[in-house]
């Protein structure tokens, strides 16, 4: 997701440079695919290993942090 935006922004000629932070929150779409800056990938190497329950309970947490519900220390 940083580099798809960073090389948008650059061929738009909109690319300041600096720091961008991403979150569970923020998230690009590409075609119909829709991308966030922070997550997990779910494939065919590791999803034999991966629950349902498991699953369940990252998009839980997930949520509840997006919302504020949880907050994450950032130190």
């Amino acid at each position: 997701v940083a580099v798809y935006l960073a090389v948008k922004a650059a061929v738009e000629g909109t690319f300041a440079g600096g720091i961008e932070v991403f979150g569970l929150d923020r998230t690009v779409t590409v075609g119909d695919t829709t991308y966030s800056g922070v997550g997990y990938a779910l494939d065919e190497y590791n999803e034999d290993l991966v629950s349902a329950e498991m699953i369940a309970k990252v998009e839980e947490a997930k949520a509840k942090i997006i919302s504020g519900e949880i907050v994450v220390p950032t130190e």
